[in-house]
């Protein structure tokens, strides 16, 4: 049984659903007392969340335990390379070849250091996601296997639908996953049938022109060729609750799944509050990075709840006051501003965020 946990947590993580690993991993922590893999996997989760203060603790909880892991010592190494500590990043990475001679992570990172060691070069390195190169690697996403090997299948077993998608599609660039997917793309007859025929089956947000469907759905796919997921939801959103046919509506659900959770360093396209709130339909699953302060605060043994006030780092100006939750304990000085990593959640006529991970500057320094 712990074993399961252990490894259906870590399929999660290497898919990069890493909010999800987390809460798994969470609700275990007293089964899992002392157990260096289990602080290791979730300081790994946290730091790809971009929370590289609660990644350092558990991986500080892992240490007094283990310090001959390998996965341990690059993500702490990472964690020192991200504060431009690249003296301390070092003495790790040599660590790591002292156990793995031919670890190609840390000879990569030591190959940065001397080559663009300057804390402006890593400041942007982190800012743009690519410092995730150095972290301990995950393995390969299955989900993306799975993307392939569906591809590989339907170009095999639908050669002609795949010479009509080149015949019809040729602006269309799939340089984010494999270069063929005619499954995600709009067939003649999808374009031709693109609206529901019946509107007394449904209420719908949106009531749409086959055009406007159409035109919707291809920028929902233009936007997840260069990982603007946050765009490309919206678009699936517009999708999903207008009068689209079921057949799109069920291509909108599918690209949704390769859609990916980022990070601090990776979100981009992140809306507002009052964006949101004119249509939480619209933005329901984007993430967002919002600051401000908590209050009202419930704790449970394996949960977090507040009322986020958006904005109101500074005890300025509060632009909005948004219900947010956790599934775990997220370690938050409530008497200091913080930014929060989130997931939004439709309310019933408004929106709550769902937390996936915080950075705040502790007084602990972590």
């Amino acid at each position: 049984m712990a074993r399961d946990v252990l490894s259906a947590a870590w399929k999660e993580i290497s898919r990069r659903h890493f909010a999800a690993g987390i809460k798994m991993l969470s609700a275990r922590e007293e089964i899992y007392e002392d157990n260096a893999e289990y602080y290791i996997m979730l300081g790994t989760a946290f730091l790809y969340s971009g929370d590289a203060g609660t990644a350092a603790g558990y991986y500080q909880r892992a240490r007094r335990i283990t310090v001959t892991n390998v996965n341990l010592l690059l993500g702490q190494a990472a964690i020192y390379l991200r504060r431009g500590l690249t003296d301390r990043a070092l003495d790790y990475y040599l660590e790591v070849l002292d156990q793995e001679p031919g670890n190609k992570t840390a000879k990569k990172a030591m190959e940065f250091i001397r080559t663009n060691g300057e804390y402006a070069t890593i400041c942007k390195w982190a800012d743009t996601g690519k410092l995730e190169e150095f972290y301990p690697p995950l393995g390969i996403n299955s989900n993306k296997v799975i993307l392939w090997t569906a591809t590989a299948l339907g170009f095999i077993l639908g050669v002609g639908i795949a010479v009509v998608f080149i015949m019809n599609r040729p602006k269309v660039d799939y340089n984010r996953a494999a270069q063929d997917m005619p499954n995600l793309v709009l067939s003649k007859s999808d374009e031709k049938n693109a609206l529901a025929t019946d509107l007394s089956q449904g209420s719908y947000n949106f009531i749409l022109s086959s055009k406007e469907v159409t035109e919707s759905y291809n920028d929902a796919l233009k936007y997840f060729q260069v990982h603007r997921d946050n765009m490309c939801q919206v678009e699936i959103n517009r999708v999903l609750v207008s009068n689209a046919s079921e057949s799109i509506k069920e291509k909108a659900k599918l690209l949704q799944d390769y859609l990916e959770e980022p990070s601090f360093d990776t979100i981009s396209d992140v809306f507002t509050a009052s964006q949101i709130a004119k249509e939480p339909s619209l933005y329901t699953n984007c993430y967002v990075v919002w600051g401000g302060r908590v209050s009202n605060v419930f704790e449970a043994e394996n949960s977090y709840s507040c009322r986020f006030l958006v904005g109101y780092e500074d005890m300025k100006n509060v632009e909005a006051v948004v219900q947010l939750d956790f599934d775990y304990l997220p370690r938050i000085e409530p008497d200091q501003g913080l930014k929060v990593l989130g997931k939004i959640e439709k309310d019933g006529n408004g929106f709550r965020l769902k937390g996936l991970a915080v950075y705040q500057t502790l007084k602990n320094g972590l």
